[in-house]
């Protein structure tokens, strides 16, 4: 049966002082039950329940209060920091202040600049304004967010929000059973990489081994050699030209771009990403040479930006080929 007040009856507001603690056998919860308002000026911890009938509860800054429950009919406002198993209040507010709970229930929830931490929130609106929040469900008629709230809200079941531009949450998924099923796709996606990251490891090598990478340095000055008696010289094979370098970069940064993970792109294509990177540019042709042009002309299951990569790299070694 609800309590009512009668509307000449004005009940007592309990203090807590700054200093005073209350103490009580060790294991033992302690009940803290009143009428009025109550107000907490000093830490306090080992409470099992805190309940007001016809008050609100006041925790001040700087303030810790412990309870595996706190109750009341009217506003439960925290300036310092609440932590407990469940939090029941017509209004729950936080100004710039800290709420850690697993189960919250109110009519409202309204966070300022202050940070949310709940398992489960049920409210018919909930507003939180800046600060930050952590949540595992949402069961609620509106969700307001404002001045760049930051966080995770997993689970949200809510018909109506409103959000600024400059908040930034994550998740927000409409049920467990749509979470569990991206978790499953997610999954499945990381096995079949080490599914085909240990196929890969099996496969015999059907490209020359990748050498000992070098930056490619100036080859020395070769000595006249005399052929019928005339004095020639031995050819060099022509080198990249420095203006050349930022195409083999662009080209570097598609491939990378297209393949985020080397072990998981094809073969071909992790060799000549593991040239570019390593500056082996003799590497690079020898490869390039070979299996260039057919990825080009589109043979093989090759994306339109892999081929668009090659394309770079021929054009590269074919105006030099011309020097």
């Amino acid at each position: 049966m609800e309590e009512k007040s009668s509307s000449n009856e004005i009940y007592d507001t309990m203090v807590i002082p700054r200093g005073a603690k209350i103490r009580v056998p060790e294991g033992v919860p302690l009940v803290l039950d009143v009428k009025g308002d109550l107000i907490f000026q000093e830490s306090q911890s080992d409470f099992g329940e805190i309940n007001t009938h016809f008050g609100s509860i006041l925790i001040d800054r700087d303030v810790t209060i412990y309870s595996r429950s706190f109750s009341t009919k009217k506003m439960l406002l925290v300036q310092g920091t609440l932590t407990g198993d469940k939090v029941i209040a017509r209004n729950l507010m936080g100004d710039e202040g800290h709420i850690r709970a697993r189960a919250i229930k109110s009519r409202m929830v309204e966070m300022r600049h202050s940070r949310l931490e709940a398992h489960s929130v049920e409210a018919n609106e909930l507003k939180i304004v800046g600060g930050t929040v952590e949540v595992g469900s949402v069961n609620a008629e509106r969700i307001v967010l404002k001045e760049g709230v930051q966080g995770t809200i997993i689970i949200s079941s809510v018909k109506e929000w409103q959000v600024d531009p400059t908040c930034r949450i994550k998740g927000c998924f409409e049920s467990d059973i749509e979470l569990l099923g991206y978790l499953a796709k997610y999954w499945r996606r990381i096995l079949n990489q080490k599914a085909l990251y240990q196929i890969d490891k099996m496969r015999k090598p059907e490209s020359p081994p990748f050498f000992t990478p070098l930056l490619p340095q100036k080859e020395p000055f070769l000595p006249a050699e005399k052929e019928e008696g005339e004095l020639t010289t031995k050819e060099k094979e022509p080198a990249i030209e420095p203006e050349e370098l930022p195409s083999l970069r662009a080209a570097r940064s598609i491939l990378e771009d297209e393949y985020p993970k080397v072990e998981s792109a094809p073969p071909v294509v992790r060799l000549i990403i593991q040239s570019l990177q390593n500056g082996d540019l003799s590497h690079l042709k020898e490869i390039f040479s070979k299996w260039g042009e057919i990825i080009e002309k589109g043979e093989g299951d090759f994306t339109s930006r892999t081929r668009k990569a090659f394309s770079i790299i021929k054009s590269v070694f074919a105006r030099n080929s011309e020097e």
